[in-house]
């Protein structure tokens, strides 16, 4: 976890790549280790990211790249 907040920090400090921020902080959820530090982060930087098509798709991608990231329940 520190690690994880560690580079979120450091993302949004440096402004960039915000969907990164948000992925630590969804896969976070999803193994049920919710942090409070990265929910506020990813608070701070969705407003950052401009979808491709729509939110919707944006996020149905993110929970399709969570998937091929955790290993099946």
């Amino acid at each position: 976890m520190r690690s994880l907040r560690l580079a979120a920090e450091r993302l949004e400090t440096a402004g960039v790549y915000p969907f990164l921020s948000i992925l630590a902080h969804k896969v976070t959820e999803r193994i049920g280790c919710p942090d409070e530090t990265l929910a506020a982060i990813c608070r701070r930087v969705t407003p950052l990211v401009v979808p491709l098509d729509s939110v919707e798709g944006y996020e149905r991608r993110m929970d399709e790249l969570i998937d091929s990231l955790l290993p099946p329940e």
